[in-house]
């Protein structure tokens, strides 16, 4: 992605990352961050479209994140095609790997001899070094279910998708 020009906006960001406490707090900063690039990136392309590579294990990973930051139960932002997004005219969020698990992933990518598929985590220092976030808990509790039983990360979203229901 093209780098952003320096502006009121950057400089609020800037800002925002200094005085960020905590890594979960970070890593929302980043994720949102990011999110917001993609999407600028892609209207100012024309874009209608905007697909992106989460996978079940993914989506499962940060509903429970949301959900321990007590979040509003909301299945609907990660579903498999979101139109609307905020803050956006007329684009469209695509997940097609919405119902595939992060391993069919891997193991496609191995048997084709691609590179993996996602971004490296870095290396902490400063204040968050040892220290882990929320969503870094809570992918690795997926991962480890996952582990154990390939079907419980769609047992997860199916049981969100049923608590979103509720009133």
């Amino acid at each position: 992605l093209e780098v952003l020009e320096m502006g009121v906006e950057a400089e609020e960001r800037l800002r925002d990352c200094r005085e960020t406490e905590g890594l979960t707090a970070w890593h929302d900063l980043r994720d949102s961050l990011r999110a917001s690039a993609l999407i600028s990136y892609a209207e100012k392309h024309g874009c209608t479209r905007l697909v992106l590579g989460d996978t079940a294990t993914m989506i499962a990973a940060r509903v429970i994140s949301d959900l321990a930051k007590n979040r509003n139960l909301h299945l609907g932002r990660y579903s498999m095609q979101q139109k609307g997004v905020e803050g956006s005219e007329g684009l469209t969020i695509v997940r097609p790997l919405f119902d595939t698990l992060a391993d069919e992933v891997a193991l496609f990518l191995r048997n084709r001899r691609l590179p993996p598929a996602h971004l490296p985590l870095p290396h902490w220092t400063g204040p968050f070094a040892g220290s882990q976030s929320l969503n870094s808990l809570s992918r690795e509790f997926v991962h480890t279910l996952q582990a154990g039983k390939k079907s419980s990360v769609h047992t997860i979203l199916r049981s969100i998708a049923k608590l979103a229901d509720t009133p």
